[in-house]
């Protein structure tokens, strides 16, 4: 349901945009939406992908790395 935010990877491919629920969950802490973080559990997958999944039990590591967008 986009609750908990333990899925939050990185998503490169063709999906569907970020819903609302995912917006809000995404910007409350630990996550920062403009880290360019998705909620695996509320992607839909239209064509290949790639995945990264971030250190930290809600992928919120990734706030100590440089991430090219």
């Amino acid at each position: 349901m986009g609750t908990c935010g333990t899925c939050a990877v990185k998503i490169t491919g063709n999906v569907s945009p970020p819903s609302t629920r995912e917006k809000l969950r995404l910007n409350f802490p630990p996550h920062k939406i403009e880290y360019g973080l998705r909620l695996a559990c509320q992607v839909q997958v239209f064509d290949d992908i790639e995945i990264h999944k971030y250190e930290g039990f809600w992928g919120e590591k990734v706030i100590d790395r440089k991430i090219n967008y």
